[in-house]
C-alpha cells in the first residue's frame, strides 16, 4: 500500500543481503506481497567496533552514492537509522510494520515532497 500510494523502490540493507541472491530477494519481497522493485542492496561498511550501527552506515553509503527521490528506513533494529534519523521508522519486532509504523512512514514521506518546489 506505501510502496504503491509513493511509488517506493527498495534497497535492502538487512542481513538478508547475505544470505540471498538479488534474485531471491525479489522472490521474497513478491511472496511477502510487497508490490515494490528491488533496485539494489547496499555493500559493507564498518563504522567501529558496534556491528549495529554499521547497517545505518551502509544506509548512508549507498544514499551519498545514489540517486532517489525519497528516502525511508524501515528496520525492527534501532542503529539503522543510525546518521539518518529523520527518516526511520523502527518497527516493532513482534508487530512488523503495524499501523503505527505506517502512519509515520507517511509523515515522513510526506515531509519530502512538500519540500520539493
Amino acid at each position: 500500500k506505501l510502496c504503491k500510494k509513493y511509488d517506493l523502490k527498495i534497497v535492502v540493507s538487512s542481513a538478508w543481503r547475505e544470505y540471498y541472491k538479488f534474485y531471491e530477494l525479489e522472490h521474497i519481497l513478491k511472496y511477502m506481497k510487497i508490490d515494490a522493485e528491488l533496485i539494489d542492496i547496499t555493500t559493507s561498511c564498518t563504522l567501529d567496533d558496534n556491528y549495529d550501527k554499521n547497517r545505518g552506515c551502509q544506509v548512508q553509503n549507498w544514499t551519498s552514492n545514489n540517486e532517489h527521490d525519497l528516502l525511508l528506513i524501515l528496520d525492527d533494529n534501532r542503529h539503522a537509522g543510525y546518521m539518518n534519523e529523520s527518516f526511520f521508522v523502527l518497527c516493532d519486532k513482534n508487530k512488523g510494520f503495524d499501523d503505527e509504523a505506517f502512519a509515520k512512514a507517511e509523515i515522513i514521506l510526506d515531509s519530502q515532497i512538500k519540500l520539493v518546489p
